[in-house]
């Protein structure tokens, strides 16, 4: 009896590690992110052009998130838990539209975040936007590793 208790208390400290262990993604707060997996070839290739020519959001905590007719700048960004999950509050502007904005951020894997805006959350709920177009699982952002200058800012 006293093996099978030792036994599941080991198993369950291995639990406990490996749950311990993905908490220890650390998001890369100097890198690029990007909302298509092309954009990082495209920005390397072609610069700030690229925002221009094709369909993508940036997200980089020094410039905040970027599109072609869409800004959020980042006021504060406070880290969570080692890193892994960050609060960032924002303004953000549309064409003719100004509002604030919360965002919950947390490493999705090595590579990529997960953005989940507090505003098109309850937008969505509210059924002002096209349901369809919004995720309550926010968007998710491919770090580019890539790029040979910084084209953001």
């Amino acid at each position: 009896m006293m093996k099978q208790i030792a036994l599941l208390a080991l198993c369950g400290l291995a639990l406990t590690g490996s749950a311990m262990a993905q908490d220890e993604r650390v998001i890369d707060q100097s890198k690029l992110y990007v909302s298509e997996l092309d954009a990082c070839e495209a920005i390397e290739r072609r610069g700030a052009e690229a925002w221009m020519e094709s369909d993508f959001i940036s997200l980089s905590f020094s410039g905040g998130l970027q599109g072609t007719e869409y800004q959020c700048h980042f006021v504060d960004v406070k880290a969570v838990s080692k890193r892994s999950l960050i609060f960032v509050s924002a303004v953000c502007e549309l064409p003719g539209e100004i509002y604030p904005d919360t965002l919950a951020i947390a490493a999705y894997d090595d590579k990529t975040i997960q953005v989940v805006s507090s505003y098109e959350t309850a937008m969505a709920a509210a059924g002002k936007v096209d349901p369809s177009a919004h995720s309550a699982d926010g968007m998710l952002f491919t770090r580019c590793d890539n790029l040979s200058e910084t084209y953001f800012d």
